[in-house]
């Protein structure tokens, strides 16, 4: 599917999958989270439950860029073995009867396959960011929520449609410039998150 020619439906998707990751989240973030991602030059200046809302906030974000770049890699790169589109979610649904239906650990293959790759690898090195896929079965895993299964629901866009000018709009729209502004000050970098920034020109 030709992501210019169905951008708002492509958005409007994105951004649901942020926001339903942000509920699957709430209440989750640990005190370990919040020394390993809050920015020590802050401690003590901002409340801890705006410690939280903001780390809750980037890891949706951070989860929704790791997919967007994941599949812009995979839909690109021939060499890459590709596990998030069409061709991938059908491949692992015919290798894996266990594990057919997580796609949790589908996602986490991808990170780890692209980690290993040179000259990309740095943008997947797992941060504190990575710690709360447990709590997304509902909208990654078909067998808790089919309606939402936001991998299933994106597998047949095709990344080398994506422009850079729609993936401006598209990144624009899942992380905003006054969220940038905040959670770049206060919290830890996301190597994710800023590796899509810096090739789309964004900072």
């Amino acid at each position: 599917m030709d992501i210019s020619h169905n951008k708002d439906k492509f958005i409007e998707i994105l951004t649901d999958f942020k926001r339903d990751i942000l509920k699957s989240i709430s209440g989750a973030i640990t005190s370990s989270a919040e020394d390993a991602l809050f920015s020590s030059e802050y401690r003590g200046k901002v409340s801890k439950d705006k410690i939280k809302e903001y780390i809750q906030l980037k890891i949706s974000v951070h989860i929704v860029l790791k997919y967007i770049l994941i599949r812009l890699i995979e839909d690109t790169n021939n060499k890459i073995n590709s596990k998030l589109n069409v061709e991938g979610i059908s491949r692992w649904k015919e290798m894996s009867k266990n594990f057919r239906n997580d796609y949790i650990k589908l996602f986490q293959f991808a990170c780890d396959d692209l980690r290993r790759e040179k000259g990309i690898g740095e943008a997947f090195v797992e941060t504190a960011y990575d710690d709360y896929y447990s709590r997304l079965k509902s909208i990654f895993n078909t067998s808790q929520n089919r309606k939402n299964n936001y991998l299933e629901l994106l597998k047949g866009y095709d990344f080398r449609t994506l422009d850079p000018n729609t993936a401006i709009t598209v990144v624009e729209n899942i992380y905003p410039s006054e969220e940038r502004e905040n959670l770049q000050k206060y919290l830890l970098p996301s190597p994710a998150i800023d590796f899509l920034l810096n090739n789309l020109g964004i900072r």
